[in-house]
């Protein structure tokens, strides 16, 4: 009986594992980052407004750095990446000492344009990146200067990306693999910026160097359940 139950629980631990990797064709983008080494207007403040928005010509140069079970090169590229996010308003500036900080609105829409190739060879072109932000323009989230030398404002946001279009609809590479990506969090790093900032309501136009733009893929709820299940079957099997 008892090794009936091993061989039941070993079985539904295996069947869970399978059950997250039965689309083993569709390679779920990991992270992609964006680079930007000339000066990159990404916030204005005027007449009592400010807002952050980034321009067209950020992203430049922009490769898919990893993919989900593909180690080393995966022969993935983005040439000719252009990044924008519409604008996202400052709600009202959480600064203080000479560290700048703002709380931003929400519901703000990303896009990224390019061509993405395979081994070189074009797979799609146009929008490959449509998503809007996981929070409604009532909610916030944060932009703020980080302590130390040179000047460095990040912050961070999670989006949704469109399933009807683009990586979140998921491109073929003709082979039998399919590019896509899930939900996923926007991590941005002004560097270097000018002039140096000690509040943001104040009417400044401010500039960055080296900037980084990065995705990094949020697990979707039930990837994580399945696999926390398989573990937990797996160690009372072992334990028994």
């Amino acid at each position: 009986m008892r090794k009936r139950r091993r061989s039941v629980v070993a079985f539904i631990a295996i069947l869970l594992c399978i059950c997250t990797s039965v689309h083993a064709t569709v390679l779920d983008l990991k992270s992609l980052q964006l680079t930007r080494p000339a000066l990159t207007t990404f916030f204005t403040y005027a007449s009592n407004s400010g807002s952050m928005n980034l321009p067209t010509s950020m992203g430049v140069g922009a490769t898919v750095s990893s993919l989900v079970g593909l180690p080393g090169n995966n022969g993935y590229t983005i040439s000719g990446a252009a990044f924008t996010i519409s604008s996202s308003a400052l709600d009202h500036d959480t600064s203080s000492g000479v560290l700048a900080s703002g709380e931003f609105q929400g519901g703000g829409t990303l896009t990224l344009t390019g061509t993405l190739k395979y081994n070189g060879n074009i797979i799609a072109s146009g929008s490959l990146i449509v998503a809007n932000m996981a929070i409604s323009s009532s909610e916030t989230w944060t932009l703020q200067e980080l302590s130390g030398t040179p000047i460095v404002i990040s912050g961070s946001a999670q989006f949704l990306p469109d399933v009807l279009q683009g990586l979140g609809l998921g491109i073929s590479n003709g082979l039998g693999d399919t590019l896509r990506i899930g939900n996923f969090r926007v991590d941005f790093s002004f560097n270097n910026v000018a002039p140096n900032p000690n509040v943001f309501n104040t009417d400044q136009t401010l500039q960055g160097s080296s900037n980084v733009i990065k995705f990094e893929a949020m697990p979707e709820p039930a990837t994580v359940f399945l696999f926390t299940m398989a573990a937990l079957a797996l160690r009372i099997n072992k334990k028994k």
